[in-house]
């Protein structure tokens, strides 16, 4: 991720994570805080646990990046199945 306040997260004293907050994860995606907490709630993006100290959640950056990438890709197919015929009609 781009975002230069990601974090390296120890979770289990030998595997580390990149870890982002909501603030950022939601800047990354474009999208609102709110927005993220849902995802999280669905389950589409991975909550990082325990959580830190301050209580903040902690997502996993790998899970907020692979989102973003399907999304994008799902942006790519819809606007490349475009065509003059398939497009909506204007004025």
């Amino acid at each position: 991720m781009s975002s230069g306040s990601a974090q390296l997260k120890n979770i289990d004293g030998n595997d580390w994570l990149i870890v982002v907050s909501i603030e950022e994860a939601a800047k990354f995606l474009f999208v609102s805080q709110l927005h993220i907490r849902r995802l999280l709630e669905r389950r589409v993006l991975d909550e990082v646990l325990p959580r830190n100290p301050s209580g903040d959640v902690d997502i996993d950056g790998t899970s907020v990046q692979a989102y973003r990438a399907k999304q994008d890709a799902a942006v790519r197919a819809y606007l490349d199945s475009q065509t003059e015929e398939s497009g909506p009609s204007g004025p």
